[in-house]
This record gives C-alpha cells, structure tokens and sequence, in this order.
C-alpha cells in the first residue's frame, strides 16, 4: 500500500533524494550558525573525549571539572570521528563549520534515503518522500555535540540491511554487510545492540543457529567491538562498549530529580550529582576509578528506588511519557514553537497507526520497525528525559506516520470517488458500496476524539495553563463548600456565588468535584476541561449522525468546524465558563438519548422519559440560556411523534425549575449590567456574524447559511417546518443573551472571554446551516462550503489562541511571582482586577502585598516602598509610580499597606460590578 502517484524509480528517485537532502541544507542552513564564534565550543562529554582524543591520542576525560583520566563513558564511534574532523579541519572557525554541517548531513541523508529503504521495507517511495517532508516540518534540532543523527542514520541503514537479507533468503554477502552496518552502529549507539538481537531472533529464528551463512550476523559485530571491549577491561575493569548507566541512575533517581534533565538544570539538581558539573563528584571519579565509580553510583541508585518505589514509578511513567510526547511548554530546544508541537504530537499518534496497519498488512519491515519501537526506548524510560534520546529513532515516526497518512488518504480518495461518481481511479470504478461505509463504526469517532485531543491539548496547550480571571474565586469558593448537597439545597451557596441572579448549581459542583478530587490543581481541572469538551464533541457527532441519516463525513465535518468557533475554543480555555460547556453536553445526551431509546412508533417508554428528562434538567441548572433552548427541542421532538406523555413531561420540567429558581435566587433577572438602546442593539446585530469567525469571513458564513434556507424552501416545499424551527432556535438563543450584550459590543472584534455570550448562537447556526447544506446541496457544494467555512474560521481560531496565551500568560507570570516573591509589593495589571485578590485567596497568602493600578490614583503609597510590575521580559520596580504620584501628590501609605497589602477587602462575587457576571 502507498501513495499511488507516478512511478518513482531510476533517475527520477536519484533527483528526489537529491532535493531532499538539499532541502534539509536549506531548512537548517548550518554554515550560518557559527559565524560569531572563532572556535569549536567544548560542551558535551563526546566532544571533549573527542578534543582530548585530537590533543594527546587518549581516549579520556569527559568532564568538564577536571581530568579523570581513561573513560568507557561515552562509546567510541563520534568522539574518534570528530576527532578525525579536528585533524582535517583544526578546531577553529573551519572546524566549528565542519562540525555544525555533520548532523545536518547526517539528517539529510536520512530524508535522502527514506524513499530507497522505503521500498526495501515495503513500503511505496512516495511514502518514503511523505516521511522526508514529515521531517523538514517537525525539523528536530541539529545535536553537533552528541552523534543523535548520526546514530539514526546508521540505524536506518541497519534496519533497511536486517530487511533485505530476509527478504533475499539469508545470502552470505548480505549477512556480511549486515554484520558490518551492527557493529559500527553499536559502536555509535550501545543501545541498538539488544534491538539488533531481537531483529535476529524474530527474522532468522533458528536459522542463525544452525545455518553458517548466518555466521557473519554475530560474528562480525563481536570482531568490531571486541578490541573495544578488550580496551575498557584493561585500563578500565568493565568488558562493556559503554559504561555510564551508574553515573545516569544517580542523577535521575534521587530526592530532587524531576523528569527531565531541562529541569533538573532548572533546579540545580544536575549539578548536586553529576561529576561534569560537581567538583566532589569528578574527585570521586579520580580516586576510584570510572568503573568502580559507576558501580557505587548504580547501587545507591538501586538503594534509592527500593527506598521509594512510589516515587521512583511515577518518574519512570513521566519519562516515558515524555518520550513519545515531549513537553510542549518548556521544551523549545526540541519543537521551537507550538505548532511544530502540534504536527509532531499528531505523527507520533499516526504511528501507532501505521504499526498496526504494517502488522495488519505483514509488510517485510513491520516486526523490524516494532522490534526497534519496542526495545530502543527502554533504557530511556528510566534516565532523566532529554529530546535527543529518540532522535536516533525519529525516521521510524516519519515513515510509519507517512504510511498510515498515506492509507487515509487512499481511502479518503476511494471513498469520495464513489460517493461523487467521479472517476478519480479507474481501479475504484464498479465498486458495490462506499469504502466509508465499510469502515467500522468506531472509526470516524476515534479520529474525532483524536483531532479534538490534539486540538486542545497539543494546539490551545491547555495542559501547560494555570489559573486566570475569576478562576482562583470560583475554584477556591467551590473547595470551602464540605457538604456538596448545599449546592442545591441552600440558597445562600448560589446567591454568594454570583451577583447576577443566575441559578448555577451545577457550575459550583463541577468545581467543587475538582478541588476535593485533586485540590489546588489547574492541570486537573484543564484535564476535566478538556474531557468535558471531547464528551460534548462525541455527542454532537452521534446527534448529527442521526440527524443527517448516518452521514458520517458530514456529521465529522461539522463537529470539527463547531470546535474551531473563536466562541468553542474561548469557552474551552475559560475555566470559569465550564458551565456553558457542559451545560451543552448535556443538553447533547438528552436528545442522544431521545433518538436511541425510542420505539419504533417514535414514542418512549417511561424509564427512557425519565433518563431524557434529567439530562435536560442538569443542562438546565448548569446555564439558564440551556432553559428555553432544550425544552424547545424536546417539544418538538414529542411534536412530530405525537409523543403527549413527554410533552407533559417536559411541561412539568419548566413548571417544577421556574418555583425552584425563584425559591433560590430570588425574582428578577438583573445581571448588574446596563441594557443597549435600540440603535445600540441595532448595531449589535449587524456586528454579530463578525464573531462566528472573529474576521470578516463570519459574515461570508450567515449569508452561506442564509442562502441555503432560501434554497431549502424551494426545493423542499414542505420543509418551511424545518427552517422556521432552525431559525425560532436561533432567534430564541440570540435572545437569552440581550440582557449581556453590552460587554460584548464595546469589544466584539477581540475573542476574549465574553464571546462565551455567543457560543449557543454559534452552535446553532453551524448545526442548522450543517443540516440544510447535506439536506439541499450535493455532495461537491458540500465540499465547496466546508472549504470556505475552513478558510474563514482558521485564521480566527489562530488569532483567538494567540490572544489566549498572551492572556494567560500575563496572569500566569503575575500570580506567580506574586507568590514566590512575599517580599515584594506586586503592581497588578490585570484587567480582570479581582484576580490577584482571587490568588491571594486560594492560597492563604497570609499578608497581602499587591496593589491594583485601578487603586493608584486613592491610595496613599510611601515613596521608599517600590511597586514590582512586570516590564520588558522581568519584574522591576516600577517608575510609573513616581510620574503618579507627582501627578496626584499623594500622601504615604499607612498601616500594613505600606508593608503591601490592599485598600479594600478583596472584591468578591458580589461586589465586583460590571465585567464580573464572568462567574454566571
């Protein structure tokens, strides 16, 4: 299976390759990085083996404390080649040049040969040039100071040589070239040694027992390695190629390791034990010698783990992870931006794809590429996690991601062929049925959680957000409540809750479940933010799939164009907005359950009333704009199936919540905002499609979806029905959100938090306009209106993300310097000025010490106190403070003010004014 393009062979694959390799050149351009520097920097332990190597002939003292004589620290393949380098080109700015351009060579030869080994794996060359491309947009960092690229190269070219002396029935000649390629490889890379021996006991099996044209698989590696192994018994007491696990395990098992070695820099906890950095540590080196050092160090480690197993197992599990899905936030030296994240997240993912569709397959390199998988990242699971670690193995991702691309889009292709009655490729013609329809069902719903997983974790990077906004106050407010019931029960928990007079509850528990489940944990409560927003987009899919009779494409396409709303991904960043969430999600699961549990006839029986019925009353009390809309729905539904029962039902709901929401918050719904006069509603309304893309392109979106119900209605005589329900929906939704719309339309072209006002509109007429393009459009309009509706929703989707993370970023960066620095009086800037006074909160900061700029200009401030603000990349005394208060002339602060402190108590939910129905 591959890319079925033109045959690429001959002189054409020779010119590819050559492209390739000139095109990573070009990606890295390595003969400009050095240019500043005269000479070859020594950081590494290889490269200081290598320079001592080029200097005095020996093999010897990798750290960088002082000389420890003969090493087995680092194996012996790149530090003698660099060395070769330094005696050809010196160590000046010739040699730094030299130096820079071989990892990148190395790279490219990597890309270069994908397409020729993609082949002897058995895959199609064109996948192998899929795999090529995969690698200049991820483009890993160009490691000169350790053989990471180099190591890859070569085990490419082993696995491609284990491969095709498989395939051509274990020939003597390809037994000998293999055995070669084995044991340079291990001569750069130790740990492709037990990799290499599950290769020869999964291929050959007992063939290279008793078959002596297997004799030079084992053989030969053992002749190259030997006067190696010979040399470190000798003049070091250890037989092995490399022996630095000791010095590895007492670095990453001890009471301060964290997971990663950037981390471990971080805090100073690298430095306590590694002799390349502590003096102590490189005397002990020297006094009993690197072997024996070793040694020591593996058994304290050893001492360690059993001493705390515990700990030592979630270190492994977090290595582990890191591996395969290395941090996006502190991590630049891997992925230098985040959508570079992105992409490499999503081909990690798409190899797991790719290995099953190998093994699924029996393509030739499957249990090559899955023994490598399987058995080179283990020693990484448990040393410190550094990027470079799967370097060596990153062509297995590019290819294997490639092939299962490659297999959706053969698939994809077949599929709209048939579906068009286009004759895309003749060998799909006189197909019975769609290659969709032969998919299994769970397909299309994994690749949805899999784009919604990737689309909020890797691309919005919730998992690396902290608090923001009302955050601290609802979460803290939430983990005071001890009996939950109260929530529902006690009016004073609500009415202490928000000003407005919104009834809630729902929202207050959602919180609560995270503060006693986790406590004090913005990881978590992203996590359940984010499984909340994969549940919701489930549902919605399996709603629509109903709606559109089991169209599946439609309904995915849909669903993937809902999440990209400035609206959905404002919402799902907010976690004060949860409710608004998973007040949808609910809503979602009733009418789920209304389409799967009724009867033939359309009606339900009791129990499945009842199961619909308290959905909608959760979604209900999680956000009153749910009350007029999922009523309706179920209304209509018992409407067209004459189903009495359940409009009586549904009836008693809205009877039993109005009582219920007066006995709580009282009558009224004031929101301590003001209202828009006519011509400020009127503007408002022509402003609004504005925000289903945050650009201009929204207004291109309501006329499509206009459009289409003036085409609906033509061509459907009979189905005014439908559109006037759609647009009474629409209407009703638009009006739930009159009595806020003045927060949003001072600032309806920047997609903070108040476009959460919009998103039932939203959700609506993406729905609504879904369902009329797939009722009254063919297939290629389809198509047409999902590309425009892409193009106009992608850049606001990116300019939403963008102004999130400055956002949080700002608040993030405050709070905590606020409070890791108790010393100093924080100068907020905040426009949400409630949050600082919200941290303080949550925290029990037990003397206040920030001052909002808001408060300037009436409060007194002693000249000898300085304001911390946040300028130019740091926190610095403030120099605004004195044009201030010469302006003002104001007096010294008293009291604890002048230690830091506030001028008031701090604002909560019920003092906070406008801007603060956030928390409804």
């Amino acid at each position: 299976m591959g890319l079925e393009w033109k045959h690429l062979a001959g002189a054409r694959l020779w010119v590819v390759s050559l492209l390739l390799l000139a095109a990573c050149f070009s990606n890295y351009r390595p003969w400009t990085q050095p240019t500043a520097l005269q000479g070859v920097p020594i950081v590494s332990e290889a490269v200081r083996v290598a320079d001592n190597l080029y200097r005095s002939g020996e093999f010897a003292n990798p750290f960088g404390t002082l000389p420890t004589g003969y090493t087995a620290l680092v194996p012996p393949g790149y530090p003698i080649l660099v060395s070769g380098l330094f005696k050809l080109f010196g160590e000046g700015r010739g040699g730094w040049i030299v130096l820079s351009c071989l990892p990148v060579l190395a790279l490219g030869l990597q890309m270069a040969l994908l397409p020729w080994f993609s082949r002897i794996l058995g895959y199609n060359p064109w996948t192998g040039v899929l795999a090529a491309l995969f690698a200049l947009l991820t483009k890993p960092l160009s490691y000169e100071q350790w053989e990471a690229h180099e190591a890859g190269l070569l085990t490419l070219v082993l696995a491609a040589a284990v491969c095709y002396w498989s395939k051509h029935s274990y020939t003597a000649g390809a037994a000998w070239m293999t055995g070669g390629l084995a044991g340079l490889t291990i001569c750069f890379q130790p740990v492709i040694a037990p990799v290499y021996l599950g290769w020869m006991v999964l291929t050959a099996g007992r063939a290279i027992l008793r078959n002596r044209r297997t004799i030079p698989l084992w053989a030969v590696p053992v002749l190259l390695c030997a006067p190696w192994m010979v040399r470190n018994e000798l003049r070091l007491g250890t037989m092995w190629i490399r022996d630095g696990l000791g010095i590895e395990l007492n670095v990453s098992f001890n009471d301060c390791a964290p997971f990663g070695f950037e981390q471990s820099q971080r805090q100073a906890c690298f430095g306590r034990f590694h002799p390349n950095q502590n003096l102590e540590e490189a005397l002990a080196v020297r006094r009993l010698g690197e072997a024996a050092y070793n040694r020591e160090r593996m058994r304290n480690a050893f001492e360690w783990i059993v001493a705390h197993p515990g700990r030592a197992a979630r270190l492994v599990a977090g290595r582990t992870w890191l591996f395969w899905f290395p941090s996006i936030d502190r991590w630049p030296e891997y992925l230098r931006n985040r959508q570079q994240s992105l992409i490499f997240w999503a081909l990690t993912l798409a190899t797991l794809g790719g290995v099953r569709l190998s093994l699924k397959h029996r393509t030739p390199g499957a249990l090559v590429v899955g023994t490598l998988l399987a058995l080179f990242p283990l020693v990484y699971y448990i040393v410190q996690f550094d990027p470079r670690y799967r370097y060596p193995i990153l062509w297995v991702t590019w290819l294997e991601a490639a092939y299962f691309c490659a297999f959706l889009w053969e698939r994809a292709t077949a599929g709209a062929a048939v579906r068009l009655e286009i004759g895309w490729s003749a060998r799909w013609r006189g197909m019975p049925q769609s290659v969709w329809a032969r998919w299994p069902a769970w397909r299309e719903p994994a690749l949805l959680l899999l784009f919604g997983a990737i689309y909020s974790m890797a691309y919005l990077g919730l998992s690396s957000r902290w608090w923001f906004e009302d955050d601290p106050f609802v979460f803290d407010y939430a983990g005071r409540i001890h009996n939950p019931a109260g929530i529902f029960i006690n009016p004073e928990v609500v009415r202490h809750f928000t000003a407005a007079r919104a009834l809630v509850p729902m929202q207050v528990f959602s919180y609560w479940i995270d503060m006693h489940v986790a406590g004090i944990s913005p990881h978590f409560a992203y996590a359940h933010q984010a499984g909340s927003f994969l549940l919701t987009l489930l549902l919605l899919y399996f709603v629509l799939l109903r709606v559109l009779r089991n169209d599946k494409l439609a309904a995915l396409s849909i669903c993937v164009v809902w999440a990209l709303l400035p609206a959905t991904a404002s919402v799902l960043q907010f976690l004060s907005t949860r409710h608004y969430l998973e007040g949808l999600m609910f809503s979602l699961l009733s009418v789920f359950l209304l389409q799967r549990l009724r009867e033939e006839d359309g009606h339900l029986r009791w129990t499945g009333r009842l199961a619909v019925l308290l959905a909608a009353a959760v979604a209900l009390l999680y956000k009153e704009i749910y009350v007029p809309v999922t009523p309706a729905v179920l209304l209509a539904y018992a409407w067209r199936y004459r189903d009495r029962a359940l409009a009586l039902w549904t009836g008693g709901l809205v009877c039993a919540y109005v009582p219920y929401r007066f006995w709580v918050v009282g009558p009224g719904v004031d929101y301590g905002m003001p209202y828009l006069n006519a011509l400020q509603y009127l503007k408002f309304f022509t402003k609004l499609p504005y925000t289903i893309a945050s650009n201009y392109g929204g207004y291109w979106i309501c006329a499509i979806i206009l459009g289409l119900g003036f085409y609906f209605v033509r061509q459907r005589r009979r189905g005014y029905r439908t559109l006037l329900f759609f647009f009474a929906l629409l209407l009703v939704s638009i009006a739930t959100v009159l009595p806020v719309s003045s927060s949003l339309y001072g600032t309806i072209r920047r997609p903070d938090p108040w476009y959460r006002i919009v998103f039932l509109v939203h959700t609506i007429a993406i729905c609504g306009g879904g369902y009329l393009a797939v009722r009254s459009a063919t297939r290629r309009v389809q198509l047409a209106l999902a590309g425009i509706a892409f193009a106009a929703l992608l850049p606001g989707v990116e300019k939403t993300r963008r102004l999130w993370v400055e956002m949080t970023a700002s608040a993030e960066r405050e709070a905590k310097f606020y409070l890791s620095n108790p010393d100093k009086v924080l100068l907020s800037d905040q426009e949400a000025y409630w949050f600082i006074p919200g941290v303080t909160s949550m925290y029990d900061v037990r003397t206040p010490h920030y001052l909002l700029v808001k408060d300037l200009p009436t409060i007194r401030v002693k000249p000898e106190v300085p304001l911390w603000r946040f300028r130019d990349g740091q926190f610095v005394p403030d120099l605004i403070r004195d044009r201030l208060l010469h302006r003002h002339q104001l007096p010294s602060l008293p009291g604890r003010l002048a230690l830091g402190g506030r001028p008031h108590p701090p604002p909560r939910a019920h003092s906070r004014g406008l801007g603060m129905d956030r928390w409804a």
